[in-house]
């Protein structure tokens, strides 16, 4: 776990699926400047070391709270997850609505579209993975590195850069996380959600407007009643299409995201005085 800055509330940082938490250092260190925010990296991703068993959804988050009781962050706590991250986080709210003040959902996940659709893209999802092990282990994802990186990697800080090539030159073992989360969760976990289950906490639906290769076909098409639903939870949402940017939003365009998680942060700083 990373945690930069200082004030409440704290921003939890999710990333997405096989993403390590370099990704949104960018995001990070923009929001440190005004208040706290903490990311991470869960089993086999970026800094941290692989599980001994797999890890369901549920374990993925037992792990964050583990994480967030070992280095004594308290809360209260804006969940900004990415993608894969919002399916993490909403066990989170689920469990724990009492450290949770809002939410920005950014590009993220839904249960129902989430298991709907996942078991048709397993064999791609196992495909990419195999791929990626075995470039790992013959140098190609290093080397390509320098030729096929997205062009926001280069605008990165120097430091976060140089990060960034360090996590994605070596192999990362939970780069496969979504099958085992896949297999070994049932779906019933999230049968608590639904239309105003989450009463009246502040949320943001941030959604791509841009259509990349970044989301597959199958979980485009059913991208935008899903950001819906998701906006059903509470009586006090709010979607935002983001029209020039597809779903590495966090990478892609970090000052608009930061503008509307410190939007949230100043909202729920104004209502606690």
């Amino acid at each position: 776990m990373r945690c930069t800055g200082e004030g409440s509330p704290t921003v939890l940082m999710f990333s997405g699926s096989a993403a390590p938490s370099v990704v949104s250092y960018e995001l990070q260190d923009r929001l440190a400047k005004v208040t706290r925010v903490c990311s991470y990296d869960r089993a086999g991703l970026g800094w941290s070391d692989a599980a001994v068993n797999e890890r369901s959804l549920a374990a993925s988050a037992d792990d964050l709270m583990a994480l967030l009781t070992r280095a004594g962050e308290t809360g209260p706590f804006i969940l900004a997850p990415e993608s894969y991250g919002g399916m993490i986080a909403l066990l989170v709210v689920d469990r724990r609505p009492d450290l949770v003040s809002g939410m920005v959902l950014i590009d993220s996940q839904e249960p129902q579209l989430w298991f709907h659709k996942t078991g048709e893209t397993l064999s791609a999802t196992s495909r990419r993975t195999f791929m990626m092990a075995l470039g790992w282990r013959v140098g190609l994802v290093r080397i390509g590195l320098r030729f096929g990186q997205p062009d926001w990697i280069d605008n990165m800080s120097e430091q976060n850069q140089a990060w960034f090539k360090a996590l994605y030159s070596r192999r990362m073992p939970g780069y496969g996380e979504v099958l085992p989360a896949y297999r070994l969760t049932d779906s019933s976990l999230y049968e608590s959600f639904a239309p105003g289950s989450l009463g009246s906490l502040p949320i943001k639906i941030l959604v791509h407007g841009t259509v990349t290769n970044m989301l597959s076909p199958e979980f485009e098409g059913g991208w935008m009643d899903a950001q819906k639903r998701l906006a059903g939870y509470s009586a006090r949402s709010e979607l935002i299409i983001v029209e020039s940017t597809g779903h590495a939003m966090v990478g892609d365009n970090p000052d608009f995201v930061a503008a509307h998680l410190l939007e949230m942060v100043e909202e729920i700083r104004t209502q606690s005085r």
